[in-house]
């Protein structure tokens, strides 16, 4: 047994969790292929896929696992040594580096998943999403969990990321199964993004001002007082997501390797509301942080509104001609 009062220990930990990461790894290398068809775009999706669950997994589990023992050695001290109690958790060496490792892992493998969807014959376009969202979200908050026993900014960094990619993911699973070509397909995709990182920008707003009752003094005293400090720089990196998704999706039908339309009326509605609601947020977070920046990006989000209003609208009179 494993025990959290020994360096010893503590080491075995860590590399108990890097030894079942590889075999994780290891394991889906192998039974994926032998799981997917023949066609190459369902083989890599069903990699990511295998490797995302197995990593959650792991993620959670040593996390909970961790807590676990920290509770038992509470209890053993309580009946043997009470004086004790007081002092600090030893945390397994080594274990928040990796944890923090394992999860950018994890959103990297949940963007692959974004960039490259893959209709499968069981949950067509909606089971890469549906799959993000079941293992980022709970790794999320696992991480969240990590940040609250051992402040770490990296690990809440961490944490909010995974948190974004499994509201995406979320976003993602209400897209219809129409259209199946990709050239046709990721307007409506950018346009979900655009509108699951509009929520989380207005979400961090309302976050940092809910959260001013967990300052002492001007003074975080709380995890979520930390998190606080953390949501105007996060809520700027959404924001720039969401504006790289918006133009992206502006010009989408203008790329010479795409040359489409994209003019339906729902699509279009549903994009000026995307754009709308990144307008909103950025000029709320203008308003709660006092940074320029977030002037800047209401501006180019305002731009890329009157360029996708420009690119539908040409391309809906052209189709009706």
């Amino acid at each position: 047994m494993i025990s959290v009062d020994r360096p010893t220990g503590r080491i075995r930990a860590t590399l108990l969790f890097w030894l079942c990461l590889l075999a994780a790894i290891a394991w889906a290398a192998w039974i994926a292929p032998l799981r997917a068809a023949t066609r190459v775009d369902i083989l890599n999706a069903s990699y990511g896929l295998a490797w995302m669950v197995l990593l959650a997994m792991l993620l959670c589990g040593f996390v909970v696992a961790e807590g676990m023992l920290r509770r038992r050695r509470k209890y053993v001290l309580l009946r043997t040594a009470p004086a004790r109690l007081m002092e600090p958790d030893q945390a397994w060496r080594g274990f928040d580096t990796s944890c923090g490792a394992a999860g950018f892992c994890l959103i990297l493998l949940a963007c692959w998943q974004f960039v490259a969807p893959t209709h499968f014959a069981t949950g067509g376009f909606r089971l890469q999403p549906l799959v993000v969202a079941v293992t980022c979200l709970p790794a999320a908050a696992a991480m969240f969990t990590l940040s609250h026993r051992r402040w770490r900014p990296g690990l809440a960094d961490v944490a909010m990321g995974l948190l974004t990619c499994g509201v995406a993911g979320v976003a993602l699973l209400f897209l219809p199964s129409r259209p199946r070509e990709l050239a046709e397909r990721f307007p409506l995709i950018l346009n979900a993004i655009v509108i699951a990182l509009g929520v989380l920008v207005l979400f961090w707003v309302w976050i940092h001002g809910v959260w001013e009752q967990q300052l002492d003094s001007g003074a975080a005293w709380t995890t979520a007082g930390r998190l606080r400090g953390l949501a105007g720089r996060f809520a700027f990196t959404t924001a720039l997501m969401a504006l790289a998704a918006a133009w992206l999706m502006t010009v989408w039908p203008r790329l010479p390797q795409v040359a489409g339309r994209d003019a339906e009326i729902g699509r279009m509605t549903a994009g000026i509301a995307g754009h709308l609601l990144l307008i909103l947020g950025a000029m709320l977070s203008r308003r709660r942080w006092k940074r320029s920046a977030f002037a800047v990006i209401a501006a180019l989000a305002v731009l890329s509104l009157v360029g996708f209003v420009v690119v539908r609208v040409s391309d809906f009179v052209t189709l009706t001609r």
